[in-house]
C-alpha cells in the first residue's frame, strides 16, 4: 500500500481549498509549522499502539479542491462503513485552525494526478498522518528512500484503485499506528529543516 499528496494552495492567513474529515476509530495528532512539528515531536492516536480502543475517533482531513473523484470515492466508503468513519467538510478557515483541525486527524487524502507529495501532505505526515495521494517509485527513487513508502498511492487511471485504497485503511485501522511512525521517520529524514539547508549548501558548493 502506498501513500502521497497535493498542495492545498495554503498561505499564511487561510487555507485556500476545503477539507473533508473522516472520523472513524483512532485518534490524531497536532502541530504548526513543518519544522516547529519535527522538533515539537508529536503526540496522538495513531502513533502509540497503545491509543487504539482509547481513542473515539479516526479522522481523515482531505483537500476537497484535490478533486471530485477523490472526495465521491470518500463519500462512498463513509457510507458502506457508517460506524467505523464520518465525513466532516472544513472549508475557508485560517490557516492556525486548519492546523489544529489537521492535527485531529489520523490520515490527509491530498491529491490526485500527483507523482509526488507536497507541502499539505508534508504537513500531515510531519503529525503522523497517513497521507493519501500519489507517490510513484519514480518520486523514491529520486529522492533514494529504498525502504520506507509510507504515503498510500492512488491512481486514478486504475478503475476502483482509490475507493479500493480508502476502504483497506478504514478496514484495517490496526496497521495505522505503523503507518504513522513511518510516515513521521520519512519527514524527519527527507524534509526536515536542517536537511533542507544542507541540500541548498551542497548545491551552493558545487557552484563554486
Amino acid at each position: 500500500l502506498d501513500v502521497a499528496g497535493e498542495h492545498a494552495a495554503l498561505d499564511g492567513s487561510a487555507v485556500g481549498n476545503d477539507l473533508v474529515g473522516v472520523h472513524g476509530h483512532i485518534g490524531l495528532l497536532a502541530g504548526h509549522g513543518l519544522d516547529e512539528l519535527l522538533d515539537g515531536g508529536h503526540t496522538g492516536g495513531a502513533a502509540d499502539e497503545d491509543d487504539l480502543g482509547q481513542i473515539g475517533e479516526l479522522k481523515v482531513s482531505v483537500a476537497q479542491g484535490v478533486g471530485d473523484r477523490l472526495l465521491a470515492a470518500l463519500k462512498r466508503v463513509c457510507s458502506r462503513y457508517p460506524d467505523a468513519a464520518e465525513m466532516d467538510v472544513v472549508e475557508n478557515m485560517p490557516y492556525a485552525d486548519y492546523l489544529e483541525r489537521m492535527g485531529r486527524s489520523d490520515v490527509i487524502l491530498d491529491q490526485l494526478y500527483s507523482y509526488t507529495p507536497a507541502t499539505n501532505a508534508l504537513l500531515g505526515m510531519a503529525q503522523g498522518l497517513v497521507a493519501v495521494s500519489g507517490a510513484e517509485p519514480e518520486y523514491y527513487d529520486l529522492i533514494g528512500e529504498k525502504e520506507n513508502h509510507p504515503i498510500v498511492n492512488v491512481r486514478p487511471d486504475v478503475a476502483g484503485d482509490i475507493e479500493a485504497k480508502l476502504t483497506w485503511i478504514v478496514t484495517h485501522r490496526e496497521q495505522l499506528p505503523a503507518m504513522s511512525r513511518a510516515s513521521r521517520e520519512f519527514v524527519v529524514k527527507h524534509n526536515s529543516a536542517r536537511v533542507v539547508a544542507e541540500r541548498y549548501l551542497d548545491y551552493w558548493r558545487k557552484l563554486q
